[in-house]
């Protein structure tokens, strides 16, 4: 069964990235797609969610050398970035301090619970450190996850044309932004249009989960 569920996976993966490539819409990424056919395939099949996880476990053993491989461009490009050291931090840091914040003063705003708040709170780090993160600050990890997800999305397609708009047409510091709020699934959207442009923004990602950790700490 757990070479079933792996294939089945990787079919709905590869059908669905197909899809995208053909239309590039937000609504047929594949990590949408993907995930709506997988849950549709578990219901129709009476798969439990659990059996499910531990067949395709080894996507999650494989989740860690590929976030390991960002390495590489960061390795390549760490002389251009050094240059600029000191406004990337200071844009990052900024960025991540507003991403944390902004959320808890629209719940807040809105009169939200608590719980939705810290939820909500580190949405623009990667999905592993925004569960822990939100788990630390009382919120639900796993709404956390979906969070992450779509703000991920959301601005992998949005962020270029927002800050055209803003006339800031620099590729490193779109791929900096994107970074920031838009964590793995930003930063791979950037490195399909350039290495150099990706090391931005997987520096940006890594340097955002760190401090919104500590920000988050400071926050108890």
């Amino acid at each position: 069964m757990s070479f079933v569920l792996f294939i089945m996976t990787i079919a709905c993966y590869v059908l669905s990235y197909n899809l995208y490539k053909r239309s590039s819409r937000l609504l047929l990424h594949p990590i949408i797609i993907t995930s709506v056919a997988i849950i549709a395939l578990l219901f129709i099949f009476n798969i439990p969610s659990e059996q499910y996880a531990y067949g395709t476990r080894v996507f999650q053993t494989l989740l860690m050398p590929v976030t390991v491989s960002l390495a590489v461009p960061l390795y390549r490009y760490r002389f251009v970035i050094s240059k600029h050291l000191t406004p990337v931090l200071t844009s990052i840091i900024a960025g991540a301090a507003v991403g944390l914040v902004t959320p808890l003063l629209i719940v807040c705003f809105m009169q939200g619970n608590t719980s939705l708040a810290m939820s909500l709170a580190p949405k623009s780090t990667t999905t592993p450190i925004a569960m822990v993160i939100a788990d630390y600050l009382g919120g639900t990890p796993s709404l956390t996850a979906v969070f992450t997800v779509i703000t991920g999305l959301i601005g992998s397609f949005l962020a270029r044309p927002l800050l055209v708009l803003f006339g800031i047409h620099d590729s490193r510091v779109i791929a900096l932004a994107i970074g920031v709020s838009s964590h793995g699934i930003g930063t791979a959207y950037v490195l399909n249009e350039s290495e150099q442009y990706g090391a931005f923004s997987a520096f940006a990602m890594a340097a955002t989960g760190i401090i919104t950790v500590l920000f988050s700490l400071a926050l108890m």
